[in-house]
């Protein structure tokens, strides 16, 4: 099971500077629902490139803020200490690592 510990974002509004304040009518964590929150109209919302390749390329979703979009999150990765780690999470990270450098 992979947890996830994390705390709220502040919006691009909140951390770009001469940037206006903009309204909050919804606080969410989770990248799929606010992609499926913007998707459905229902406002803007700030999420990660590489969760929304396809949907930019359809048109579906177009970038407002361009490069002003804030702070960078870190991502973290941890698991747990042994000699050798399961298959399984060898391909997990070499998944995370292309994913990472198509995003450069």
């Amino acid at each position: 099971m992979l947890q996830v510990a994390s705390t709220l974002q502040p919006n691009a509004s909140q951390t770009c500077p001469g940037s206006r304040a903009l309204p909050t009518s919804l606080v969410c964590n989770s990248v799929h629902a606010r992609l499926e929150f913007a998707l459905q109209g229902h406002g803007i919302a700030c999420l990660p490139d590489a969760s929304i390749r396809r949907e930019l390329a359809a048109g579906a979703l177009r970038p407002l803020l361009g490069s002003e979009h804030g702070e960078e999150t870190p991502l973290r990765l941890l698991w747990p200490s042994s000699r050798g780690a399961p298959a399984r999470l060898q391909a997990w990270l070499a998944f995370i690592g292309r994913w990472q450098s198509v995003d450069k």
